[in-house]
């Protein structure tokens, strides 16, 4: 059997692959990736063989629309909805010749996308082969779909087709006790498995210290001035607390941060390795760093920017396994000191963190579910 994994445009929409791609090559079936130009240093890290499908940068998918006029900034949280599903649409546009001249050349009997990934779906549609989605964070927005279908008039009116195919199946990484309540048709909770760049890590990483220890990241975002500030101010928040303050940041960040915050711990931490030693994280409301903060058994304070995401997020706080601070008003220091001491001082929140990570390492992993992508074809 072949299957091609749909990947990109960041680090974050890439992570989820290679646990499933692995398992699929594993038992013997062919496995090709396909991603951005943008994020090809990424996949190289993948062990997977992999082509590049299309040269939009992200920042393009984001400000840029297929007109070439610029995108504006989304306002409320239907503007939000709108232009989540809009620029991921881009996206399978500018993906889609891409995706069918390397089906010429390779043809898949199945096609592997991740959240939302509408290039996956229109692919499938015009080969007619099974798709499946696997998301890669508890993040994913079903009523942006529409405004894909909107995006992707052109490309769906030539297969005939009025929307984006519904997946044959869904893999969703979100955990079943915080999960929206509605039914999804073909969808079967997953456990998520954390991944990373393969790069050398240093072995304090690996173990608690003497003092408990307080993450603080901003995940892989899009500019790097917001990261350096974002992570600045909150180093220089959290100062006052009896903890061992580590900065995760990428590389491209960190000797801003390092510089402003001298005898941190600043740089490039993989997550899914630093996360099980620590106490407590606080990061800004990433997706994949929420999911290995559920997966390790630690208790989180979000500091949620969009209003896009918050009702996703008071299902994490509603669980009892972190604080989420949902208003501009609340990011402040007192409010996130505050945050942070809760969380450290009060033992529920760990109690309810570990039950959450034990839901996750019951949910079936990639190796159950090669059976499941075997059965579409």
């Amino acid at each position: 059997m072949k299957v091609l994994f749909v990947t990109g445009p960041g680090p974050a929409t890439m992570f989820w692959a290679p646990p499933l791609a692995t398992a699929l090559r594993n038992v013997g079936h062919s496995v090709v990736l396909a991603t951005t130009e943008e994020t090809a240093s990424v996949a190289e890290q993948m062990a997977i063989p992999f082509v590049t499908i299309t040269d939009r940068t992200l920042e393009s998918l984001l400000s840029t629309g297929r007109d070439g006029e610029p995108v504006p900034p989304p306002e409320s949280v239907e503007d939000q909805i709108r232009f989540h599903g809009s620029w991921m649409a881009r996206l399978a546009a500018a993906s889609f010749d891409g995706l069918r001249a390397l089906a010429e050349h390779w043809r898949p009997d199945v096609v592997v996308g991740g959240s939302q990934s509408y290039a996956a779906g229109l692919l499938a549609a015009s080969l007619g082969i099974p798709q499946v989605r696997h998301t890669w964070d508890a993040l994913e927005i079903r009523e942006a779909n529409r405004y894909a279908d909107e995006e992707l008039a052109p490309e769906l009116a030539a297969l005939g087709l009025d929307a984006v195919p519904h997946p044959e199946l869904i893999l969703d990484v979100t955990p079943p006790s915080i999960s929206p309540a509605a039914t999804v048709p073909n969808r079967v909770h997953a456990r998520w498995v954390g991944t990373n760049l393969a790069r050398r890590m240093d072995p304090w990483m690996l173990t608690t210290g003497d003092r408990r220890r307080i993450c603080v990241t901003a995940g892989t975002r899009v500019a790097a001035s917001e990261s350096q500030d974002f992570l600045i101010r909150l180093g220089r928040d959290l100062a006052d607390l009896d903890a061992e303050l580590v900065v995760a940041a990428p590389e491209d960040v960190a000797p801003a941060v390092r510089e402003a915050l001298p005898g941190l711990r600043v740089g490039w931490m993989p997550l899914e390795v630093l996360v099980p030693t620590c106490d407590l994280i606080v990061h800004h409301g990433g997706g994949s760093t929420a999911m290995n903060a559920m997966a390790a058994g630690t208790p989180q304070l979000v500091l949620s920017e969009w209003p896009l995401y918050r009702k996703l997020w008071q299902r994490l706080g509603d669980q009892g396994a972190a604080i989420v601070l949902g208003e501009p008003e609340e990011h402040t220091t007192e409010h996130i000191a505050k945050g942070c001491r809760r969380l450290l001082d009060d033992s529920s929140f760990k109690d309810r963190a570990d039950a959450l990570a034990s839901e996750i390492a019951g949910l079936p992993g990639p190796a159950d579910h090669v059976a499941l992508v075997e059965g579409l074809v």
